[in-house]
């Protein structure tokens, strides 16, 4: 009776698969439905029972260069690897299987650990770049100029020219805002240790006057003197000054007190506050409109 193609191939692999050595063949069933520790019915050898038969099989003595072995080791590696499968065990077993076919035990990663990992990277990646930190600082301060700029000349002036306003604050008080802001943070020249990371930061608790007050730098105490200068400089001109002074000279210091303001900590900037209100209002005799 003649056979087609498709008939003749499969009876050729099947004598094939049947010429080869070692071959094992691992039957598909669904897995048992009662507990892990029960004898399987029809005596059928399950997929860590099959790859420790032949692992068993594979393993070779080990030879070693001196003649001597060492604590531990055994001659016959089967009696080694028919222990790599617990049958009895209840926890997940994690086997890997190399090209040459050995089978060993390994423990995969945590997955909590990788995660920590990464939030760290991220933690100690999180600073913003130096120009960012210098613009989302100056920006402000040059609205903050051409806002000061404006109400002085709807105070004193009779006609407002927004592009002079705008030109000032663009062209004048922006650069030198950038600048200044720019070397004060110290990303010209830094002069300060480096800062620690944000981990060890959050280890190390602050106490409660270093959160109002800060801790005491040489840049804190410019800032604050400064500040001090110029809230005295602005009261005694915006008092005893023409009207043409103040408005070409109180948008510019009155940004750059606000700035002394911003870079301090919270106590030392309302101290930097105080002392100019104190020092007009109390020592000079100015009244408070």
């Amino acid at each position: 009776m003649s056979q087609n193609r498709k008939q003749r191939r499969a009876a050729a692999a099947a004598v094939k698969r049947d010429q080869e050595p070692n071959n094992f063949e691992i039957p598909l069933a669904r897995p048992p439905t009662g507990s892990h520790n029960t004898k399987k019915q029809n005596g059928e050898k399950t997929l860590l029972e099959l790859a420790a038969e032949r692992q068993a099989g594979f393993a070779t003595p080990r030879v070693t260069t001196n003649k001597s072995t060492k604590k531990g080791e055994r001659k016959n590696g089967s009696s080694d690897e028919a222990k790599l499968f617990d049958m009895d065990a209840t926890e997940t077993q994690f086997i890997q299987i190399s090209p040459d076919g050995e089978v060993s035990q390994f423990t995969p990663e945590d997955p909590t650990t990788q995660k920590d990992g990464k939030e760290e990277e991220e933690e100690g990646n999180g600073e913003l770049p130096p120009i960012i930190d210098t613009l989302l600082l100056s920006m402000p301060l040059t609205t903050l100029h051409f806002t000061l700029a404006f109400l002085a000349a709807h105070q004193y002036a009779q006609t407002i020219h927004f592009k002079e306003l705008a030109y000032e604050s663009m062209a004048i008080a922006f650069p030198v805002l950038t600048f200044c802001i720019h070397v004060a943070h110290g990303h010209v020249l830094t002069l300060t240790r480096k800062k620690p990371s944000p981990k060890k930061s959050r280890v190390r608790a602050d106490s409660v006057w270093d959160l109002i007050f800060g801790k005491p730098s040489l840049k804190a105490f410019f800032f604050l003197a400064l500040a001090i200068f110029l809230g005295g400089f602005l009261i005694k001109l915006t008092n005893e000054e023409g009207y043409y002074a103040v408005m070409k000279r109180a948008p510019s210091i009155g940004t750059m007190w606000v700035w002394c303001v911003l870079e301090m900590a919270p106590g030392v900037a309302v101290v930097g506050v105080l002392v100019p209100l104190g020092w007009g209002v109390g020592y000079m005799g100015y009244q408070i409109a």
